[in-house]
């Protein structure tokens, strides 16, 4: 008999991803998983049903800090518990100039939601994941290069 696990994972609205594989495999295993996104695709649209018991789907921006705390306060009312926090959500939007140059406000999104957020949200999510001696996995898929340019 397989322990039942609650698997958070970020910005894994669209499918097919990394992020909402990971999302897939959790759900498939018969575990649940709550997904924030600032979209979903029709994909998950169509599993909620299926699996109304034990998926989240929260639309959302996830650099948000109240939107944080909304989503935490609907997994833990759900599910009760955090096994696994999969930060997925990322930005690559970085845009360079003519000249080649980064502006700083391009710049500071990009950090706040590659790097703020995750460790925001982590934190937030830590007493949980201290109770059940969860895990955090930190995925970045999309900017595996430099944009721009």
């Amino acid at each position: 008999m397989t322990i039942q696990k609650t698997a958070i994972v970020t910005g894994a609205g669209h499918h097919p991803g990394i992020g909402s594989q990971v999302a897939l495999d959790f759900l498939t295993a018969g575990h649940n998983v709550a997904i924030i996104s600032r979209s979903f695709d029709s994909f998950w649209q169509q599993l909620t049903e299926q699996y109304s018991a034990n998926l989240l789907l929260y639309r959302g921006d996830i650099s948000d800090q109240r939107t944080q705390q909304n989503f935490l306060n609907q997994i833990i009312e759900k599910f009760d518990q955090i096994d696994y926090l999969i930060n997925n959500a990322s930005s690559s939007s970085a845009r360079y100039n003519e000249n080649g140059q980064l502006s700083f406000h391009s710049w500071a999104e990009n950090f706040n939601i590659n790097v703020i957020t995750v460790y925001n949200f982590s934190n937030l999510c830590k007493p949980y994941l201290e109770k059940t001696k969860g895990s955090i996995v930190n995925i970045r898929s999309r900017a595996g290069i430099v944009t721009g340019k």
